[in-house]
C-alpha cells in the first residue's frame, strides 16, 4: 500500500512546518515567561511548598505589599527538591518547534521510574542567538499523588485543583500538565478577550467620532459652499445692474 503523506504544500512551502511556527509564535506572544500579556493579566496563583505559602504570578513570586491585598481562587503545590530529577539541557533553538517529541526521548533515557509511573515537565527558560536551555523535571506519579493526598486549607473548598509545580535550579517554576491549570488559563483568556473588546470598543468609538467630525466638516464646506455660490451670484446680479445704470446715465446724458 502506499505511503500516505501528510504534509501540507503551497508553492513549494511546507505548511505544517509554518503552522508549528506560528503556533509557536503566539504561544511565545501569550505564555513565555517574561511575555508583557502574561505580565499584565495573568490571575495570581498561591503556591505551597514546604507548609509555606507565595503568591505568583506569570512565574514570578509577587513582592510583599502585594501579598497582603492579594486574593486568588487558584493554587499549586510545589514538589521539594528531594522529590524531583532536575536536568538543564541547551538544544539547537531549531528544535524548538518540535520540543515536546525531543523531550520524550529524553525523558525515556533520564527517567529512573517505570515507564507507567513516570511523570515529566519541561519548559524553555532562555532562549540564545542559537540555543535555548530547557529545564526539565521527572518525578513519580506516586510521589505526586502523595502530594496532592497532604490536608488542604478549609478555605480551599470548592476551589479549582491544584497544580502540581516543580522548581528549576534557577527558582523558576517548572508546572505537570494534567493537575489543573486549565481555569488558570481559562481565566487568563478571558481577561485577554475582555480587554480586546475594550481597546476594540475605544476603536469603534474613535472610528465613528472622526467619521462624524469629517461628516460634520463635509456638511459646513457644502453649506460655505452654498453661500459662497449664493454671494457670487448676488454680486453678478448687483454688476449687472450698476452696468444698467451707467448705461442709463450715458443714455440721459446724450
Amino acid at each position: 500500500m502506499a505511503e500516505v503523506d501528510n504534509k501540507w504544500s503551497l508553492f513549494g512551502l511546507d505548511l505544517t512546518r509554518s503552522g508549528k511556527w506560528l503556533a509557536l509564535g503566539v504561544h511565545q506572544l501569550m505564555f513565555d515567561r517574561g511575555a508583557w500579556l502574561l505580565q499584565r493579566f495573568d490571575p495570581s496563583i498561591r503556591v505551597n511548598q514546604g507548609g509555606e505559602a507565595l503568591l505568583y504570578r506569570a512565574d514570578a513570586p509577587l513582592g510583599e505589599a502585594v501579598v497582603a491585598e492579594e486574593q486568588t481562587p487558584f493554587s499549586a503545590v510545589a514538589l521539594s527538591a528531594e522529590a524531583v530529577l532536575l536536568k538543564t539541557l541547551h538544544l539547537p533553538a531549531s528544535t524548538e518547534e518540535d520540543l515536546d517529541d525531543a523531550m520524550l526521548l529524553e525523558v525515556g533515557f533520564s527517567s529512573p521510574f517505570p515507564d507507567t509511573d513516570t511523570r515529566a515537565a519541561w519548559r524553555v527558560v532562555s532562549r540564545h542567538e542559537n540555543v535555548i536551555e530547557v529545564a526539565l523535571a521527572i518525578t513519580s506519579q506516586a510521589t505526586i499523588d502523595d502530594l496532592l493526598a497532604e490536608p488542604r486549607d478549609s478555605s480551599d473548598a470548592g476551589a479549582p485543583i491544584p497544580e502540581v509545580w516543580a522548581f528549576d535550579h534557577h527558582g523558576i517554576p517548572i508546572s505537570f500538565a494534567g493537575y489543573g491549570g486549565s481555569e488558570r488559563r481559562s481565566a487568563y483568556l478571558r481577561r485577554l478577550v475582555h480587554a480586546t473588546g475594550l481597546v476594540g470598543a475605544v476603536w469603534v468609538s474613535c472610528v465613528v467620532a472622526i467619521t462624524l467630525l469629517a461628516g460634520a466638516t463635509a456638511l459646513r464646506a457644502d453649506r460655505l459652499d452654498e453661500t459662497f455660490q449664493q454671494v457670487r451670484s448676488d454680486a453678478a446680479a448687483a454688476a449687472r445692474y450698476r452696468e444698467s445704470l451707467q448705461l442709463g446715465r450715458t443714455r440721459l446724458s446724450a
